[in-house]
């Protein structure tokens, strides 16, 4: 209900912008924490999207597409360090993609495990 409420008016409406802007983005992306399938689907998308960035403008000279689609989802997890083999070099576009990756990525990754927990909970 906190995100069908409407904004006040004056004093306090930063605030409840920010706070109704995390709460959309939450329900958007993994339904309260209860559609592993919405948080899953968003990870992959954010992937696919990072890795034709990368095929496009992020990496020179042009990898192949599964070799960018690799690296997306290496960039995604804290544990595994993404390394390009050396005739590749990132370009700026790249490591701003990378960045965000690095944050968007176990964000999602925790969102879908904390859907699958609910979901076998019940």
């Amino acid at each position: 209900m906190r995100r069908a409420t409407p904004l006040p008016d004056g004093r306090g409406r930063i605030r409840a912008s920010c706070d109704h802007a995390i709460v959309t983005a939450y329900w958007f992306l993994s339904g309260y924490g209860l559609k592993a399938s919405r948080a899953f689907i968003s990870w992959a998308f954010a992937i696919l999207a990072a890795a034709f960035i990368f095929y496009k403008c992020g990496i020179s000279p042009s990898p192949t597409l599964g070799r960018a689609i690799l690296f997306s989802i290496e960039s995604t997890s804290g544990l595994i360090r993404a390394h390009l083999p050396d005739k590749y070099s990132l370009q700026w576009a790249g490591e701003v993609v990378q960045v965000g990756l690095r944050f968007i990525g176990p964000v999602l990754i925790g969102l879908w495990l904390l859907a699958l927990r609910a979901r076998v909970k019940r």
